[in-house]
């Protein structure tokens, strides 16, 4: 009886494994990327060049996880290209004697309303920076929104 169980145990131990290792690499390796649309893949000029020889994106955060993949600097200098506007470190609050920044950007020569976006960056109310949201409010902001990216007290 338990030659019986053990056996059965080592068997199906040895189906999950293969189930796994099939699984991650049709997930990882066999997805492909999506169509690539030009309105979507558009990149401000300047911007560093994509980590090549990763197959799919899956590969690539794999990657990532990994350690073998790092990420661009937060900090990069996006480009404001012409006709967005950037207005930096505006003052929209006061706490004591600190100032509570924003940076705005917005579309040149307005005549209406326009929708606006905030981006709040994350980091747990201990760390991060209102410029880790520049590439997206700039994004925006040439596409006719006005976009804000705002700090706060940690």
């Amino acid at each position: 009886m338990h030659k019986v169980l053990r056996y059965t145990m080592i068997t199906l131990s040895f189906i999950l494994i293969v189930v796994t290792i099939a699984a991650g690499y049709v997930l990882l390796v066999q997805t492909r990327p999506p169509a690539k649309r030009p309105d979507l893949v558009r990149l401000p000029p300047g911007t560093p060049p994509a980590p090549k020889g990763y197959p799919t994106r899956n590969a690539g955060l794999l990657a990532f996880v990994t350690g073998r993949l790092e990420l661009l600097d937060p900090k990069f200098n996006w480009p404001v290209p012409e006709g967005v506007v950037e207005k930096k470190d505006v003052e929209y609050g006061r706490v004591g004697d600190r100032p509570l920044l924003l940076d705005l950007y917005s579309p040149e020569n307005l005549t209406a309303p326009v929708p606006g976006l905030i981006f709040i960056h994350g980091g747990g109310w201990y760390l991060g920076d209102k410029s880790d949201y520049k590439y997206y409010t700039v994004q925006y902001a040439d596409r006719g929104y006005v976009a804000v990216t705002i700090g706060y007290r940690f």
